[in-house]
C-alpha cells in the first residue's frame, strides 16, 4: 500500500508540474504563486509526516480492532 501511495503522490506531482504550474505563471503576480508553492509544498510535507508518524495502537482503533498488534 506505501508504494502504490508513493506512485499516486508521483503522479500528482506530475500533473502539477506539467498543467497547474504554468497556468499560475501566465498572469502578472508571478511572485505570488512561487512563493505559495515554495511555502506550501514544504508546509504540506511536514503535515504528512506528522500525520503519519502516529502511533501504533492508533491503527487498530480505525481498524475497529483487525490490525495485527506486533
Amino acid at each position: 500500500m506505501p508504494w502504490a501511495l508513493g506512485f499516486a503522490a508521483g503522479a500528482v506531482l506530475f500533473v502539477i508540474s506539467g498543467e497547474i504550474i504554468p497556468e499560475t505563471h501566465r498572469g502578472k503576480p508571478k511572485g505570488l504563486a512561487t512563493s505559495a508553492l515554495r511555502g506550501g509544498f514544504p508546509a504540506m510535507t511536514a503535515i504528512g509526516i506528522v500525520l503519519g508518524s502516529s502511533d501504533e495502537g492508533a491503527s487498530s482503533e480505525r481498524t475497529g480492532g483487525l490490525a495485527d498488534d506486533h
